[in-house]
């Protein structure tokens, strides 16, 4: 299993089939529970499987969440063309169970972060190098986390900072107005955090 390494590259973020297929197996997960806790049909989960749909970044990361929250597991090894997955293929028997909340990847070594605003900053390395004005976003962003008195969690600050880094620019400004504004960026995640108990 390879360790994560911080500030690494965004292909820590993606998951192909091979990796999708593996840690279910590490879960031992049927694959309507899989796409239970993703919040997708059934079909969903064959098809990404197959290798028959894309594997979007947002549904990667929630995947890397749960295998971590579940089952502590940071990473698993790349499948290579002929390679057989280390991990058996697990039921698809069907099974009921409580939802979780909706997920982002975290490749923490503990199930405890002492500074999830940081360590959740820390995931989005090489888009922060590669976006105009995210200097602006880091100054609000650690504000925010500072003139709060809600503790946000690891969770939270991933889904947060996904949302944000998605926000269209306007063509007049070098960034999303929740980047450059204070008071804009409070609104929004208020907003979202009242919007999210399951993230909390």
């Amino acid at each position: 299993m390879m360790l994560h390494q911080q500030g690494g590259n965004m292909d820590d973020l993606s998951l192909s089939a091979a990796e999708l297929r593996e840690i279910r197996g590490l879960l031992n997960w049927s694959q309507q529970r899989m796409a239970d806790e993703l919040d997708v049909a059934r079909n969903t989960v064959v098809r990404m499987e197959n290798g028959q749909m894309a594997i979007e970044r947002r549904t990667a990361l929630s995947v890397r969440y749960l295998a971590w929250h579940h089952a502590m597991i940071e990473k698993v090894s790349r499948q290579h063309p002929g390679q057989t997955a280390t991990a058996s293929p697990a039921p698809e028997l069907g099974d009921a169970h409580q939802q979780v909340d909706l997920p982002l990847s975290s490749s923490a070594e503990t199930a405890t972060r002492s500074n999830p605003v940081a360590d959740a900053w820390e995931v989005f390395w090489d888009l922060r190098c590669s976006r105009q004005g995210v200097h602006l976003l880091e100054e609000n962003y650690f504000k925010l986390a500072k003139a709060t008195n809600t503790d946000y969690s690891y969770l939270f600050m991933l889904q947060l900072l996904q949302l944000l880094f998605d926000l269209p620019v306007p063509w007049n400004s070098c960034a999303p107005v929740e980047w450059i504004q204070f008071k804009a960026l409070r609104a929004f995640t208020d907003k979202l955090y009242k919007a999210n108990p399951q993230w909390h």
